[in-house]
Order: structure tokens, then sequence, then C-alpha cells
């Protein structure tokens, strides 16, 4: 069959054989867009693992609290996990990488599609795993940040047993002055004579 023809053996038009010539070249336009997305987000995958980090953050806005951990030194001041992400370096990186791996991509192809594919079945378990490991980085710092909390409440539940101790004491030593002074008779020492 010429390409002048179609399916069913009739004259293609004009604009048909010229729809038909660059059908090819549309479908690896679509193709590489395609790729280039599948390696990227796989180049993404990688670059946001490496560039994120979990920073220990104390709080240092209350002077309340200050003052409360200054007389509790065994107690550590209150805080929270953050988790930290460049994401200028992140896109950065992942423009890079994602060049890097369209490359070996094509190198491998050259070797074979099996070759090729094996590294895509690779690059696709890195993505996987870098995935997996933001996640509970995140998780990770949830949970830290949650125990924290708890033990912030129980922070205050401890400075309020204290408080209410000291009150205690105080209204103790306040009574007992008030009967020192209302009874000086009592408190005196006997005089020898």
């Amino acid at each position: 069959m010429r390409r002048s023809q179609g399916s069913n053996g009739q004259k293609l038009s004009p604009a048909a054989r010229h729809k038909a010539a660059n059908a090819p070249i549309a479908v690896g336009v679509l193709l590489a867009s395609a790729l280039i997305g599948y390696f990227r987000s796989m180049a993404m995958a990688i670059e946001i693992l490496r560039n994120t980090s979990t920073e220990w953050k104390t709080c240092d806005e209350s002077t309340t609290l200050n003052i409360t951990y200054a007389l509790m030194p065994w107690k550590e001041k209150p805080g929270s996990l953050e988790v930290q992400q460049n994401w200028r370096t992140i896109e950065r990186e992942t423009q890079a990488r994602t060049r890097t791996m369209i490359d070996t991509f094509f190198k491998k192809l050259e070797s074979g599609p099996q070759t090729a594919k094996d590294y895509c079945a690779q690059m696709h378990g890195l993505r996987e795993s870098a995935t997996l490991s933001v996640q509970q980085t995140f998780a990770d710092a949830a949970q830290v940040n949650a125990l924290v909390a708890q033990e912030a409440a129980q922070g205050a539940r401890d400075l309020a047993k204290v408080q209410f101790g000291c009150t205690l004491i105080l209204a103790s030593t306040g009574c007992i002055l008030a009967m020192a002074a209302q009874c000086p008779r009592y408190w005196r020492r006997p005089t020898s004579a």
C-alpha cells in the first residue's frame, strides 16, 4: 500500500497525507514529553530526599518559660523538630539530574531495550525508596513533636504542683507569723529572776 492511499485503498487528500506523514513526529514528541516527565519525577524524588533534613528549634519566645526552665535545670527547654527543605536547590539539582538520567537512558538504549528497561526499573525503585524515606522523615518529626507536646503538658502539671506546694508553704508561714503576732506572751522565754 502506498502512502497516498488509505487503508481501504482510496486516495488520501493532501491534508490527510500531511497528517499521516507527521503522525510519527507527533507520537515521538508525546513520548519524549512523557519520558522527560517520568525522569523528572524520579529526579525530583531523589533530590527532595537529598535536600531534606530535620533541625531542633528551641522555643525562646516566652520570658515565663525561660525563667521557669532556668529554675528547673534538670528539664530541657521545649521546642520542636522542624523539617527543612531548600526548594531552590531541589529545583536546580532536579533539572541537572533529569538531564543526566535522560542521557544515561539513551546510552542504555544503545545497548538494547532490555538494558534501558532495567535502568528505568532501577530508577523507579530509587524514586519509591526516596519517597518513602521523605514520608518517614515527616512522620518521625510529627511523632517527636507529639511526644514533646506530651512532655510539655506533663511539665505544666509538674509546675502547677510546685506552685501549689509553694502556695501552701507561704500560707502556712503566714498563719504561723500571724499567730506569733497575736500571741507574743506564748513565745517569750521565761526570765530567771
